[in-house]
This record gives structure tokens, sequence and C-alpha cells, in this order.
């Protein structure tokens, strides 16, 4: 073996060893990782669906033990054909539905089973299947129906999307368009990618540089850091996911109840932007981004500030003024602008929210759909009893906590009983 090889074989064994070193040094000293990287450590990248939760997990996620099955859902192994004379039920939705931060048993999909075993006694099994996924748009659901929940041949589905719809950010491939408009990924580089996520080193290092790209952003005009104006799945497109929900459901001969969720954000205001105030503050963004070039000039400073005033709704101008303070040192200042950004598009999220579940119950109403209305319930139970039904009043207010799952459980145990019910007399005067 030549002198040039053996170079190389010890270059590469330095580097491999070096790599793995530094691996070790960061799961060592550096433990504790952001949010985000704490849900993308469960989800994997996918080509056509955006990302999956991953398979055969046993880890804790939010303060509770997940495990999932090989399909990545949080549910035992399914098995594709049914038992005879069982009934086969599919809860479809995203992180509500999947059970953040609660138990496994304290999940509607869960506790919904467990009910309706004993009060469902013309099937010899009932079986209720949690298919929630983390994120997920009523885009990504109705593909993920196609796909894959049909082969599995359920008997019933209850679909339950609208918070991450009104959103504007996805966990992949968060560049401003909306889900409709993005097209399958290479299957290799999302592979690639995915092998990558692995390792807490890159984590650590895509962090540091994201941070720094991001301040820089209002200097450098990067795109991708930029605030996003497009919601994930417009109003329109909505209704339109929601329709062919019904009608898929319908040529396949599978029930379908639809669930409106609450999105409970307590944001502090719930005012949409005046259309005339929106477009002037945009106008004056823009223009002090242009004059910017790349320096803190004070005329893009006092431009931006008169776009926050005209348009208090917005956070685009929040969001740049956070930049220029970080910009010229002043931490404190920045971070007060991030923050009422991130309470205006909350404000907005919130507002959107009731839009969209208001389109629901058009859609339930026009198609003939059972609709459980978990909003009102929560009201209504609220009446009574002033329990909190989400997770955290200050840290956490979107998730519905243990007893909201059983609430939600019991709504749509009703909804389940009344339908066969009703498609029963129906068959009997047929």
């Amino acid at each position: 073996m030549n002198n040039s090889l053996w170079h190389k074989i010890i270059s590469l064994s330095f580097s491999l060893t070096l790599l793995l070193t530094l691996e070790f040094a960061v799961r060592i000293f550096f433990p504790r990782e952001e949010r985000i990287e704490q849900i993308l450590s469960i989800l994997n990248e996918d080509t056509a669906l955006f990302w999956r939760q991953k398979n055969n997990l046993n880890t804790l996620f939010q303060g509770a033990p997940i495990t999932t099955n090989s399909l990545g859902f949080r549910n035992g192994e399914i098995k594709k054909e049914k038992e005879k004379n069982s009934f086969r039920i599919i809860c479809m939705g995203a992180s509500p539905t999947f059970g953040w931060g609660v138990l496994k048993d304290d999940t509607y999909p869960c506790k919904l089973e467990k009910k309706l075993q004993g009060s469902m006694r013309k099937y010899s099994k009932v079986e209720v299947i949690n298919a929630g996924e983390i994120g997920y748009t009523s885009y990504q659901g109705l593909k993920l129906l196609r796909d894959e929940i049909i082969q599995l041949e359920p008997d019933m589905i209850t679909v339950s999307y609208v918070l991450n719809d009104v959103d504007k950010y996805r966990f992949f491939r968060s560049n401003g368009k909306s889900d409709n408009e993005l097209l399958p990924k290479n299957k290799l580089l999302v592979n690639c990618g995915n092998l990558l996520r692995k390792s807490k080193l890159y984590r650590l290092l895509k962090r540091i540089i994201l941070s720094e790209s991001s301040i820089n952003s209002f200097y450098l005009e990067n795109p991708e850091m930029v605030p996003l104006d497009k919601r994930r799945v417009s109003e329109k497109d909505y209704a339109e996911n929601l329709s062919q929900f019904v009608d898929f459901a319908r040529s396949n001969s599978l029930k379908l109840i639809f669930i409106k969720m609450p999105v409970n954000l307590q944001s502090s205001k719930n005012i949409p932007s005046n259309k005339e105030a929106a477009e002037e503050a945009e106008a004056l963004v823009k223009h002090a981004l242009l004059n910017n070039k790349g320096k803190n000039n004070k005329a893009s400073f006092a431009e931006l500030i008169k776009a926050a005033e005209i348009d208090p709704s917005s956070g685009k101008a929040l969001y740049f003024l956070s930049l220029y303070a970080r910009g010229n040192g002043n931490k404190l200042l920045s971070e007060k602008y991030l923050k009422l950004a991130r309470e205006k598009e909350r404000s907005h999220c919130e507002y959107f929210g009731g839009i969209y579940n208001s389109i629901m119950e058009k859609i339930a109403k026009e198609k003939n759909i059972p609709m459980v209305d978990i909003v009102e319930a929560f009201k209504n139970y609220n009446k009574n009893d002033p329990s909190y039904l989400f997770l955290d009043p200050k840290q956490d207010t979107i998730h519905p906590n243990a007893l909201g799952h059983r609430i939600i459980s019991d709504e749509i145990f009703r909804a389940v009983l009344e339908l066969e019910e009703r498609l029963e007399t129906l068959n009997k005067k047929s």
C-alpha cells in the first residue's frame, strides 16, 4: 500500500474520530435543546407530506411517554385486515388528536374506544385508531386519507384540522408558500436530511447559523427569514379540503364526523387588519428595507415605527424593528419588539381560527355531515365547572389536558351513537 493511500486513510480516520468526539461533547455539554428541536426530534421529513412522526418511537415528549407504531401513529400495531363484524374508527387531526402533553390512555381516541366497546354491542369489536399527526393541516390530512388511511379499511373517520391551517409556518420547507403550492421533494435529499438531523452536533451548528442569519436578514434581505404572508391553507382551500373529505368518504362508503376544535391562543386582541392601513404599512416596510441598503439608518427605523403605528395588528414592522434593535446592540428592545410581533401573529391566528371553524360549520350543514362542536362543549362545561381544560394557562393554551380530552371523547361518543342510530333507522325504512 503506497504512502498516498495511507495518508488518505489516516486523514479519514482522524476526521471521523474528531466528528465523533465533537458529537459526544455536544451531547454531554449541550443536553437541552430548544422547543422546536424537541419537536423535530420525533419527526422525519417526508417527500410528499412534508413530515411524518417517526415510527417505532419510545421516548419522552412534552412531559409524557410517547410510543408510535410502524406507521408513526400513537397507536398499537394495526391489522390491515379487520376482524369479522368489527367496527373501525380512525381519528384524524393534528397535535390535539395526537395527545400533545398527555398520557396515551388520556387521549380522546383511547377514551372513545373504551366508551364504545360496551355500547356498540352489534359489533364483536370496536377499534379506535389515533392517526393524529403533529403540525398537520387539512391539506396533509386529506392526502394522508387518500394514500394511507383508506388502506386500513376504516368504517368511520373523524376529521379535526384548523390550528395549523391558519398558521404561516411549518416545521419543514417554511418558505412562504401555501401547502398546496409545495411540490414533492427529492427522496434522496429527504433521506440525507433525516440522517443528518440525527446528529446533535449538526442540529447545534444549524441553530447557530440560522440564528445569525435571522439577525442579519434585515441587512441581507434573506427571503427565507422574512415574516411570511400566506397562511398554510387559505379560507377557500380549507373549504375545498373539507368538501373533498366528504366526497371521498361518501365514494368509499365511509361514515364521517367533523370535529370543531378551539383555537385558544389567548391573544391580547382579536382584531383583523384594516385593509387600507395594512396596505400603507406594507408599503412603508418595503420602502424601509430597500432604503436601508445594509446600514442601520434612522430613516428606515422611523418608517418601521410609523408602519407599526398605522397598522397595530401587523407583526411584520415589529419583526424588522426587532432586527434593527438587535443590529444596534439593543438586545432588550429587540426582544420586546419580537415578543410583540409574536403576539400580533397569535391574535391573527385566533381570529382566523374562528373564521375557519365557521367554514367547517357551513360545510357540515351543506353536506349534511354531523359535527361535534368542542368549542361550545368547553364553554358549556366551564359554566358549571371552572376547571382549566388546556395544558397550561401560561405556557400552553392550545392543547387540551386530560380533562379536556375526556370532554372531547364524551361529545364524539354521543355523536357516533346518534349517527349509528340515525343510519339504522334509515335502513329499516328503506
